[in-house]
Formats: C-alpha cells, sequence, structure tokens
C-alpha cells in the first residue's frame, strides 16, 4: 500500500524578536506517525498485509546552499505506525541563519534496501519545501517542538529544533587604567556585535589568588566605574561573559585583564628650610620641609610667586640671593596634583664700606661750641647709618648722622663707623678725625665809648676820621667792627672793621656811626661815633638859623651838602665833575628885606626877599654849568608872606603876591649888587622835608646887568637871593566889566569891556560845544598896562545853525601868567527863508568870505562890487544850493580902500561893507 505523506510545521513557543546574529543550530525528528487508510485526510492508501513505514528526512537552513544528509527513521509493522524518539537531522555551527527549510519523504518499503525508495515501493509521499520554521523561536538552548507537518494525507512527522548563540567574542577589551588617588576609574569592552546576544555580564577582579565578582551580574552591559584609592593599586579587572549551552551547562567567555594603577597625590611642603637673612649678595642654600610626593612629582622652586619665574628643581636648590628681599616659593608638582605654596622671605643687606677721610667746618668756633664733622669716601649699606663714638672700641656714641655736631673741646679725636640697624651686616671698620685744629675763640668786653661819642667829627667828605676805641677789650679771633647804624638795626652795613682800638675811616654821610667787638662766640654792646660830614650828599637835618659857612673841596659828579660845625645845612653845589678846588658855601641870615637889592627896581620900589642870602665862592672858576641848591624853611616863607601881602598894590604889581613857597624864584646877584636876569636860571622847586624846601638849578655864565659885564662863577663869588616870581594869586592884570555874546546874522558875536589892564599881552577866544572842552578859535591883542576903559569885539564867524555854543576868555600876561573869564553861553536858531551873513575879515587882505542860507535852490541871485565913489567894481551871478553856502572873493588886486557888496535878486536885496586893508 502506497502511503502519501504531507508535511505541517508547527510553531510552538514564544519566538523572541532579536537582530540577526550568528547562532548554532540543531535540528531533529521527536516524532513520525502513519495512519493506514489516511485519517488525517479523510482517504485512505491501504495496502492488505504488512507494511514496512521509511521515512526520509533532511534540513537546511537559508544560508546553506543544499539540503544535510538523509536521516531515515523506519518503523515495522502494519497499519498504523508511530515513531515517537527523537533522531537528529542536522546542525549547523555559527551561521546567520534565520530560517529552516525541511525535506521529507515517506513511503512503503515493499522489497529492497529499506532507506531507499525502490521500484517496488509505494504510497511515496516527498516534499522538499516544506514551510519555513523560524531557528531563533522559542527558549535558546532548549528543544522546541514544531509540527505536524503533513505529506499526503496520512503521513505526519513533528520536528525539534533548538538553538544557541554561538560563543561571544570581544571586539574591545578593558584597557589599563591609571589614575589617581580619590578619582573614579573606568573599565569598558566591547563585545562583536555578531556574538552580542543572551549573554550575563560579570565585572570580575582578582584578588592576589582568585577572580572575585565585582558587584552584580546583569544582562545588559555597562562600564565598570571603581573609585581608585592607594590600597587596590595594581588590581587587574576583567569580563566574565557567560551563555547557555545545549546540554544545560554555562559557557563562559573572558575579555583580557586590564590593570588599575592608583597614582599617589602629594601633599604640601610646611615650609622652607634655610637663612631668612643675610649680608651682602650671594647663594645660600634652601630645602623642602614637610610634604610628600605624588606619582612622578617633583619639588619646583620660583620667584615672583608660585608658577612665575622657575629657579630650580628638586627637595633642595642653591639660590643666588640679591640684595633687598626676595621671597622664594615652592611647591610639589605631579602627575596626579599640584600643591599649594609654601615661601620664605629673606632679606639680603648691603654691607657698608668705612670711610676714607673727613672735614670739618667751621675751623673757629666760640667755646662750647660745636663743628660740623662730615666723613667722606664711605658707602652706606641697609638699613644702615653712620654713628659717631669717643673711643676706638665703638662702645661710647656721641652722635649719628653724617656730618655730625661736634664738641671739639670735649672730643678731640672722634670714630665713625656704620651701624646696621638690624644687625643682619656687622658693624664697618671705624675711621677716626682728630679735631685738634679747630680755633676756639674767647668773648670780648664791651668798649664803653669812643673819642667821637659826646663830641662830633667835623670832616669834609672823602676825609678820613681817626675814631678810637674806649674801654673794652678784645676775646681771642675778635676786632671791633664799625657799622653805618646801630648793629641792633637789621638794615645796618658794615663799613670797616680792625684789631686795633685806633682805626680810620671815611664818612660818607653826617649821622652816627656804632662800634663794636666782633667775633664767632660773642658781640659786644656797641658805642656811638659821631660824624658831621661837610658837603657830603645827605639832606637830612635842619637849615642853619644863624650866619654860618663851610669850606670843602668839590671836584666830583656827586652832590656835596654844605654844613656847619652843629650840623646844619647851608647850601650844596654839584660842579658835575669840574675841579673848584676848596669850595666855600655861606650863609647870610636877617630881618626880612628889602635886602640887598643895590637900589630901586620898579618906579622906586625895592622887593622884599627871603631874609636868606647864599653866597657859593669856589677856589678855581666853573667852566661849565654848575648845579646849585638853596633852602629856606616854612617859617621864613611864612615872615615873607606877611610882609610882601602887606605892601601896595603898585607893589604887588611889581613883585606879585605868593600863595605858597612853590611861588617864589630865585635870581643871582652880581658883585656891584645887582641882579641878574631871572630867565638865565633853571629853577626847580622842590619839597626837602616837612620843613625845608629846595631850589635846584645849573648856572654858569651870569648875564650882564647895568654896570655889570657879566662873567662865570669864579673866585669872586656869586649871592643868591629868593623872591616871589609874580605869584599864583597876584594882582589880576586886567579887570574885566563885562563879557557878553549875542547872535548876528548868522554869526556869534562876543564883546568884553575892560577897566584897566596891567602888563595884558593878549586874549585868547575859547569855544566849547559841552561847556568842558575848550578850543582856541582865535587871539586878540592886549593894551599892555592902561588905566583907561577897553572895549573889545570878536565874531565867530565859523559857527554852525542850531547849535549851543559857549565862549571863555584866556588872558595871558606878558610874563606868561594865565587868567580866564567867566563862561558864556550863546544858541543859534534854526532858521528858514534865504539869509546873508556878515562879510569876513573886515578888513580884509587878500580875500573874504560871507555865507549864503537858503532853503530851497536860487538861481537868479547877482553878486555886485561897488568901490567908494559908486563904480561897479565887477558882477557875477551865483549859484545858491539848498542849505548853507559859503562864497569867497578874491580882493588880492583891488586897491585899499572902502567897498561894498550887494546882493539882488526877485526876492532878496542886501548890501554888505568890505574894508581892503594891508
Amino acid at each position: 500500500m502506497n502511503k502519501v505523506f504531507t508535511l505541517l510545521i508547527l510553531i510552538i513557543g514564544t519566538f523572541t524578536s532579536v537582530v540577526a546574529q550568528n547562532i548554532d543550530w540543531e535540528a531533529r525528528v521527536n516524532n513520525v506517525r502513519s495512519i493506514e487508510g489516511g485519517a488525517f485526510s479523510g482517504s485512505s492508501c491501504y495496502e492488505a498485509g504488512e507494511e514496512e513505514y521509511t521515512s526520509l528526512f533532511a534540513v537546511k537552513d537559508n544560508i546553506m546552499g543544499s539540503f544535510s544528509s538523509r536521516v531515515c527513521v523506519t518503523c515495522n509493522r502494519n497499519g498504523d505506525c508511530e515513531y515517537g524518539g527523537g533522531t537528529g537531522i542536522a546542525s549547523n555551527l555559527n551561521v546567520n541563519a534565520s530560517t529552516l527549510q525541511v525535506w521529507f519523504q515517506g513511503f512503503e518499503d515493499d522489497g529492497g534496501e529499506r532507506c531507499t525508495k525502490d521500484g517496488s515501493d509505494d504510497c511515496n509521499c516527498e516534499n522538499d519545501n516544506l514551510a519555513s520554521i523560524n531557528i531563533r523561536s522559542g527558549s535558546v538552548c532548549e528543544w522546541v517542538n514544531y509540527g505536524d507537518y503533513g505529506c499526503g494525507s496520512h503521513d505526519r512527522i513533528r520536528i525539534g529544533l533548538r538553538w544557541r548563540y554561538s560563543t561571544a567574542q570581544f571586539s574591545t577589551h578593558p584597557s589599563n587604567q591609571s589614575v589617581c588617588d580619590g578619582t573614579n576609574a573606568t573599565f569598558s569592552a566591547a563585545l562583536n556585535s555578531n556574538y552580542n546576544g543572551g549573554v550575563t555580564y560579570q565585572w570580575q577582579y582578582f584578588n592576589g589568588s582568585s577572580w572575585v565578582n565585582q558587584g552584580g551580574a546583569s544582562t545588559t552591559y555597562s562600564n565598570l566605574v571603581i573609585g581608585a584609592i592607594s590600597s587596590i593599586n595594581g588590581r587587574q579587572y576583567r569580563l566574565q561573559v557567560y551563555q547557555c549551552n545545549y546540554d544545560g551547562e554555562t559557557r563562559y567567555t573572558y575579555s583580557n585583564p586590564a590593570t588599575l594603577t592608583v597614582n599617589t597625590l602629594s601633599t604640601a611642603a610646611t615650609s622652607i628650610m634655610g637663612i631668612t637673612q643675610k649680608c651682602d649678595a650671594g647663594t645660600s642654600t634652601f630645602s623642602i620641609s614637610g610634604g610628600s610626593l605624588g606619582t612622578s612629582a617633583s619639588w619646583k622652586w620660583f620667584s615672583g610667586g608660585c608658577g612665575t619665574t622657575s629657579v630650580g628643581t628638586g627637595n633642595s636648590i642653591n639660590y643666588s640671593l640679591p640684595v633687598g628681599t626676595t621671597v622664594l616659593y615652592a611647591r610639589a608638582e605631579g602627575t596626579c596634583n599640584t600643591t599649594v605654596c609654601v615661601n620664605k622671605n629673606i632679606v639680603v643687606n648691603q654691607p657698608s664700606s668705612p670711610m676714607t677721610s673727613a672735614t670739618y667746618s667751621p675751623a673757629v668756633i666760640c667755646a662750647g661750641s660745636n663743628v660740623s664733622v662730615t666723613a667722606n669716601g664711605g658707602t652706606l649699606g641697609t638699613n644702615s647709618t653712620w654713628r659717631w663714638y669717643s673711643d676706638a672700641g665703638l662702645n661710647s656714641q656721641i652722635a649719628s648722622g653724617n656730618p655730625a655736631n661736634i664738641n671739639p673741646q670735649i672730643h678731640p679725636t672722634v670714630y665713625v663707623a656704620a651701624l646696621d640697624a638690624t644687625g643682619i651686616c656687622p658693624v664697618s671698620s671705624a675711621y677716626s678725625v682728630n679735631l685738634s685744629g679747630v680755633t676756639i675763640h674767647t668773648p670780648s668786653t664791651n668798649p664803653s665809648s669812643t673819642n667821637y661819642s659826646s663830641t662830633s667829627a667835623f670832616e669834609c667828605s672823602n676825609n678820613p676820621v681817626s675814631v678810637t676805641v674806649n674801654g673794652g677789650s678784645l676775646g681771642n679771633g675778635a676786632q671791633w667792627v664799625l657799622y653805618d647804624k646801630n648793629p641792633s638795626n637789621p638794615s645796618a652795613t658794615v663799613i670797616t672793621s680792625s684789631t686795633s682800638t685806633t682805626f680810620d675811616f671815611t664818612p660818607s654821610e653826617t649821622g652816627s656811626y656804632w662800634v663794636r667787638a666782633e667775633n664767632l662766640c660773642i658781640n659786644t654792646s656797641a658805642v656811638e661815633v659821631k660824624v658831621i660830614v661837610n658837603s657830603s650828599n645827605s639832606i637830612d637835618g635842619s637849615l642853619t638859623s644863624t650866619n654860618s659857612n663851610s669850606t670843602c673841596v668839590v671836584n666830583d659828579n656827586s652832590w656835596h651838602v654844605f654844613r656847619n660845625a652843629n650840623n646844619e645845612i647851608i647850601g650844596a653845589i654839584n660842579s658835575y665833575g669840574q675841579n673848584l678846588g676848596n669850595v666855600t658855601v655861606s650863609t647870610t641870615v636877617g630881618s626880612d628885606g628889602p635886602y640887598g637889592t643895590g637900589g630901586p627896581k620898579c618906579n622906586g620900589v625895592e622887593e622884599y626877599f627871603i631874609p636868606r642870602k647864599v653866597n657859593i665862592t669856589p677856589q678855581y672858576a666853573a667852566s661849565s654849568d654848575v648845579g646849585i641848591r638853596l633852602f629856606f624853611n616854612q617859617s621864613e616863607y611864612n615872615a615873607h608872606q606877611s610882609t610882601t601881602n602887606g605892601q601896595t598894590n603898585f607893589y604887588k604889581y611889581c613883585y606879585g603876591l605868593t600863595e605858597s613857597p612853590f611861588d617864589l624864584t630865585v635870581s643871582a646877584l652880581n658883585s656891584s649888587g645887582l641882579p641878574d636876569s631871572i630867565g638865565s636860571i633853571n629853577k626847580v622847586l622842590k619839597s626837602g622835608s616837612t620843613d625845608i624846601y629846595q631850589f635846584e638849578f645849573d648856572l654858569y655864565n651870569l648875564p650882564a646887568n647895568g654896570t655889570y659885564t657879566g662873567g662865570k662863577l669864579g673866585s669872586s663869588g656869586v649871592d643868591f637871593y629868593i623872591h616871589n616870581s609874580g605869584g599864583l594869586y597876584s594882582v589880576l592884570p586886567i579887570e574885566l566889566v563885562s563879557f557878553t555874546g549875542k547872535y548876528v546874522d548868522m554869526n556869534v558875536l562876543l564883546d568884553w569891556l575892560t577897566a584897566s589892564e596891567i602888563n595884558n599881552s593878549h586874549f585868547d577866544i575859547e569855544r566849547s560845544e559841552n561847556g568842558i572842552d575848550f578850543k582856541t578859535i582865535a587871539s586878540i591883542n592886549g593894551n599892555g598896562t592902561t588905566s583907561s576903559p577897553s572895549n573889545y569885539q570878536f565874531i565867530d564867524y565859523q559857527s554852525n545853525l542850531g547849535t549851543q555854543y559857549f565862549y571863555r576868555l584866556k588872558q595871558i600876561d606878558f610874563d606868561g601868567g594865565v587868567n580866564y573869564s567867566n563862561i558864556i553861553q550863546v544858541n543859534t536858531p534854526f532858521i528858514s527863508g534865504v539869509h546873508v551873513g556878515l562879510v569876513y575879515p573886515n578888513p580884509a587882505d587878500k580875500e573874504a568870505q560871507f555865507r549864503i542860507y537858503s532853503d530851497q535852490n536860487l538861481q537868479d541871485l547877482k553878486y555886485r562890487l561897488y568901490d567908494a565913489s559908486g563904480k561897479l567894481v565887477f558882477e557875477n551871478q551865483l549859484k545858491v544850493s539848498k542849505g548853507d553856502n559859503q562864497y569867497q572873493i578874491n580882493i588880492a588886486q583891488l586897491p585899499i580902500g572902502a567897498y561894498q557888496i550887494v546882493l539882488s535878486s526877485s526876492t532878496l536885496e542886501k548890501a554888505m561893507p568890505l574894508i581892503i586893508a594891508r
């Protein structure tokens, strides 16, 4: 009986969805059934008799190119046949397969080879393309039944399949880790992506004898993170991967071991050992104290701060220290860490060098005083000062600094050395200074007087005076010193000095001089030396009130003020470099005049003078100007003013009055007693002091006057006297009765009348438009001296219309005296129509002028000139413009005489007289 088998694939179990991975798989036949008559499909393939059923199996995965070798399963019985064992079919290792295809052949073996279908066999059932079985379904490493798969209508088979992942392989092994103590180390590994399924991960470490799990196992991979400490330094770590096996055991795979190196940390040093101070620059050794070096660490040294300028490496260094303060820094630097810095301050002082010489000043001192001693050549080191000692052992200090003040009487020899205040550098060697060469002065005693303390020396200028100091004594190094003032006065100046009690000096001025003993120790009190310097240039003092005279040489460019023995001023002279020899200046003082005039001067009336006559008589006649100064006082002027102001008006007219001393003048009397011309003297009045007035002038030739023929300032001498100059308030030269002004025919007419005139030269007419600033517009001669009334008139032809004017008269004497009249005001009006002004000047010489004002242009105005007989001399047409018009008439060719100008037009008829005079 032939049977047809149909193979059905039944998938049993839970399928795990995984990515394609290399696996090992194994397939077997778990069950085969053959049903007589085809019960599976409702049909039958029955053959009477005994049947021997044979099944052939082969498989291939989707990677394999052909089916595996055939496996034979036989059943020796008739009717239904079932095989329930497990017969392996095929397997495959380390493939990336995902499905399995089954080939099946079932037949009744009727003869021949049992496991080979031949011609006698029937009911053949064959199928080589059964539905795919998912190899990766079901649990890993366990047999899973798949079926039933049919072939025909009567054969069924059940396939068993188990699979596992192939043995895991590492693509990356853990690497050795080197980390610092206290940090984390991380180990990592990686499985080949084709072998990383179905595994359990377990990190392990080796404890020296066996491998010990590090933490728990996990089906998911994670890196191993280890907290590194020094106790596990050198420990090895690996990753263990384990999987299930077909036989139910476990397969283990291990990574290569990796070693953990734990690097140690450095600890900071506690200090730097070595010197903290030294004298002079140089090399010193410094070392680390405390601390420890970690892995691959070393001690690093710096200057200027950690990490800045490197100066060495190691536990100790030799460092060249400069002068000053140096700070060294050190720290440990290694694989793991850099410690904090330690530092050390080192102070290096510069040593001092000793002195090589010394000087002192002053060389002369007073007893008990110090000298300033300066040492030279040495140098001061750091923090050092110069110290002075009284002994070579430098035990007794007496001063410090350089220079030092030393008393040479107490310490004739001193020693100087440099001392470092910090004690770092030693004291320098000492230098000795000998002060025995200092001169020590002793005090002087006070003088009592001089030979001129009570009575003054009377000398001409430039003559020496011999002074003798009475009493007192000079100390060591002292001398007598003469001053121009009491030396207590800050402005006192030294004139001369002497070690002798009698000495000469030439005084420059009259006054008191003072002498005292002086040296460096003490100055004595001063005593007075009274001197009257005759013919010196000083004008201090009183004016002589008695008849006096004095004689001295005058031969230079200085002023010589002559005095009497009472130091009273007589007069003064300057020869301007001429040698006049011995000059005698004398004065005669008496009651107020008439005084030495030599006769009448003004209509028989004599003049009064200041009651002081000064005579100057030189030894040699002057060859050029000589400067003269004359003096008088306030009381003399007061007496003179009282006398002259009480005289008659005619006296006042002749000689004038004075309001103050500044109204006086000087005249010279010749040998005949006649006064010279005042104009020959250049007189300048100056204030001398509160009480004395001074005239200064130059005099050379005396002009002739009367019987005197003139001459120079010579050996016959000249008398000088002071008198009135006319005075600011003398009798007025004119008696002004009236002064008026008014507007007349486009001009201003001024009239004034005088009752009498004395010495009246002329009048200046002054005009102003503001009453303040006046300008001279004309001058008119006066009548000199007259007692008769005089009438004056002036026409201002240059006045403008519509203007306010101010006028005044300035009266001038023949001798230059000036007086002013009162001020008058005249207003010129604004006019309209046609107006003709006066002809001016009139009389005229070569040219005359007149003005015409018109408020409109005129074209028909005629101008005619007639002589005294009525004859027409000439005529002309005038062009008159609107406004003020000025016309000139040329009369230079006309004879002198009387003329008449006639202007005529349709609206105007005007006749004006004109006189031509030359």
